[in-house]
């Protein structure tokens, strides 16, 4: 991959810089011209980090090829209540962690998916320990099996259990 030449100065800082980058964008020539890349060019460059930030906040069109991640679908089962959410958070925090399988166990049996604020923690449960991944997996709703696609967790998340009473 090559990254751009801002990027690059990025990366490498500006000790390195032999000559200032280009523009990122056509629009902002008149302003990058404007900045002292010669005496000042770690000003410079934190600068023209917040204009090349202003452009793409403004309307940058990706570059022909850019894919967009398809949205996640929508959930077909309803959330765990409110306390039992509770109770997981306070599990996965560390207090009385052998519980964990047994509340995945409860929630499977009643339909219900976790929260998606609880799907990072209990991706980071899956990767300790594979006995729990079909659980997590079946709790993990659609939300779940977007996020562990989107971060190739895949391998993590198994085909869940049935769920269901």
């Amino acid at each position: 991959m090559n990254p751009d030449p801002f990027s690059t100065l990025m990366l490498l800082g500006t000790a390195r810089l032999k000559e200032p980058p280009a523009a990122p964008f056509p629009v902002l020539e008149k302003a990058w011209a404007a900045l002292d890349w010669s005496r000042q060019p770690e000003t410079a460059a934190l600068s023209g980090c917040a204009l090349r930030t202003a452009a793409i906040g403004a309307g940058w069109i990706p570059p022909s090829g850019f894919a967009e991640e398809a949205p996640c679908e929508p959930e077909t089962r309803p959330a765990v209540p409110h306390a039992a959410a509770l109770i997981l958070r306070r599990i996965l925090d560390g207090e009385a962690p052998e519980c964990l399988e047994e509340w995945l166990t409860l929630c499977l049996k009643r339909n219900f998916i976790v929260h998606p604020r609880d799907l990072p923690p209990l991706f980071e449960r899956a990767v300790r320990s594979r006995e729990i991944r079909p659980a997590i997996a079946a709790v993990a709703g659609n939300r779940g099996a977007w996020l562990a696609r989107r971060e190739d967790l895949e391998d993590l998340l198994p085909a869940p259990l049935p769920s269901g009473p």
